[in-house]
């Protein structure tokens, strides 16, 4: 009987350690969209526990229309976010990890940027009668080099605590706690969502 009960004690140890790796690994690639967002904004969305109705892809579609055309702000920061998951405890239908974020000062990243293209700028190239594609090489270009001489006192990180529980059918999903199933609110949740996923933007502007 003591033997029986010592696997079963096994078992349930392996078992909560898999679907702790499977929560966790949702978690990882959904910060790895991120770095993906400007071009496929509907893997970041897949991640969420939300409805994927209408109103979702209205959103996403906007967001594409919006960010095709910017060079800087999401590769900059967003693609340049940095994590690292440092704590996790057992909740009802999942896990909830503690993850510290961070990624680039607003300020100090566009100051950095600015003073590059200057430069270039003094050198009598204007950047605006050049063609979208031969502008994006340049900023890609810059951007490349503002991150290399970054040190640690050019990010701003935070801790934040994401819920990553087990969907009905879909498998594990991170949890946005609130009602997404009123429009407006999850909306905000979102919104909430990307202001926590850019400390170095959002703490610039509000503060």
């Amino acid at each position: 009987m003591k033997q029986k009960l010592i696997w079963i004690g096994l078992f349930c140890f392996l078992s909560c350690r898999s679907e702790s790796r499977l929560a966790e690994i949702v978690l990882i690639e959904f910060f790895n969209s991120i770095k993906n967002f400007q071009s496929s904004p509907e893997i970041f969305f897949k991640y969420l526990n939300i409805p994927s109705d209408d109103d979702l892809r209205a959103k996403i579609r906007g967001l594409k229309s919006q960010a095709k055309d910017d060079f800087i702000f999401y590769p900059l920061f967003f693609n340049n976010l940095r994590y690292e998951i440092i704590g996790r405890k057992n909740i009802s239908k999942g896990f909830e990890f503690e993850v510290v974020i961070k990624n680039i000062n607003f300020q100090n990243g566009i100051e950095k940027f600015l003073a590059k293209l200057n430069k270039i700028e003094g050198r009598s190239l204007n950047i605006k009668n050049l063609e979208k594609k031969e502008r994006k090489k340049i900023f890609n270009n810059l951007i490349n080099k503002v991150v290399e001489e970054l040190d640690n006192f050019d990010y701003t990180e935070i801790v934040h605590f994401f819920r990553v529980v087990k969907s009905s059918s879909e498998g594990y999903k991170i949890e946005l706690l609130g009602d997404v199933l009123n429009i407006q609110v999850r909306n905000k949740l979102i919104n909430d969502l990307f202001l926590v996923l850019s400390p170095g933007i959002s703490n610039s502007v509000l503060f």
